[in-house]
């Protein structure tokens, strides 16, 4: 399971100006629901998110207030049709982003935005961690010494870090996502600061690994997975690809065959697994593991691509003339 460790700026990011999808925390608590990862939330994170929240809000509902959509005409263009169109075009952009203005406003103060929703979730299904005196302690103690992370007079991040490194056991790997130049590297762009690499890696025996962004994280640990409800699907295909056992793809075969759907992209991955994984091949003639196939063959034979197709033909084909597999799934050399 990944430890992870999301720092307050990247939650907030999400009520402000990003290129960042809300899907990337959705596919975040699908992880969590399936045991993938485990979320650490010390306790001065959900402090700074509800006393950042509203301010970053207002800060972006700025930007779209002050939008304005408005032209100078000369005289002459009033001769034409195509000005009392564009007029009524623009009157009506006006007035939709009145309304868009004042339900985002509204939708913010009861707290039920797209994002609320998500990142409550996220809080709820997380670890928490207390801020206690005696963590309090050591990151004010960091902060007089000048040790990374945090600012003078400031020891949100300081005491972020003294949570981690007090809960997260000793050998297991911690994965951040911060946006604080803080946590940076100033040698190497994209890096991890240095000394706090040092201090993780000697008094956990164990890594540290840094992204400035939730989707850079996602492309590194999962670039399979692109939505949320695909979730399950794609880390029992993942599952089953590394299947070590002929029981193991007999449980992992009846969890696939629980799923109502595919995407065309899973099947392909599916029907590459019989030929390089031997626990599955072998066993491909199995009723159950034969029985899946070929209901994947009977639904999707027209929604995937021919060489897909050809591949998942001869599978099923395979799964009915096999004979030299016994009732136990040994084969018979």
């Amino acid at each position: 399971m990944i430890n992870l460790f999301i720092d307050t700026n990247i939650f907030l990011s999400f009520y402000h100006l990003t290129n960042e999808d809300l899907e990337e925390l959705k596919k975040l608590a699908a992880l969590i629901d399936n045991h993938e990862i485990q979320l650490f939330l010390p306790e001065q994170v959900t402090n700074e998110f509800d006393r950042n929240r509203s301010a970053k809000i207002m800060d972006a509902m700025r930007k779209l207030q002050d939008a304005k959509f408005s032209l100078s005409f000369p005289l002459f263009a009033k001769d034409y049709e195509e000005y009392a169109e564009l007029r009524d075009i623009m009157k009506k952009a006006d007035t939709l982003h009145a309304k868009l203005v004042k339900q985002i406003m509204s939708d913010a103060e009861l707290g039920i935005l797209a994002a609320d929703d998500v990142v409550s979730t996220l809080f709820k299904k997380s670890k928490k961690i207390a801020s206690t005196d005696s963590l309090y302690l050591k990151a004010l103690k960091r902060v007089r010494l000048g040790n990374p992370p945090g600012k003078e007079f400031s020891l949100g991040d300081a005491l972020n870090w003294e949570c981690l490194l007090n809960e997260i056991p000793n050998g297991s790997d911690i994965y951040i996502v911060s946006a604080d130049k803080d946590f940076r590297s100033i040698l190497v762009d994209g890096n991890v600061n240095e000394f706090l690499f040092a201090e993780w890696s000697s008094s956990k025996n164990s890594s540290l690994f840094f992204y400035s962004k939730i989707s850079d994280f996602f492309k590194d640990k999962y670039p399979n997975i692109k939505i949320a409800g695909e979730v399950e699907r794609d880390l029992l295909i993942q599952q089953l690809a590394g299947s070590s056992s002929f029981a193991s793809t007999h449980g992992i075969v009846a969890k696939l065959a629980a799923q109502t759907e595919f995407s065309p992209a899973q099947i392909e991955q599916l029907v590459d697994i019989p030929a390089f994984n031997n626990q599955v091949g072998w066993i491909i003639g199995d009723t159950d593991v034969h029985e899946f196939y070929k209901s994947l063959h009977q639904k999707y034979h027209d929604k995937i691509q021919n060489a897909a197709l050809e591949k998942l033909t001869a599978i099923v084909a395979d799964g009915e003339t096999s004979s030299d597999v016994d009732d136990q799934g040994i084969p018979n050399f």
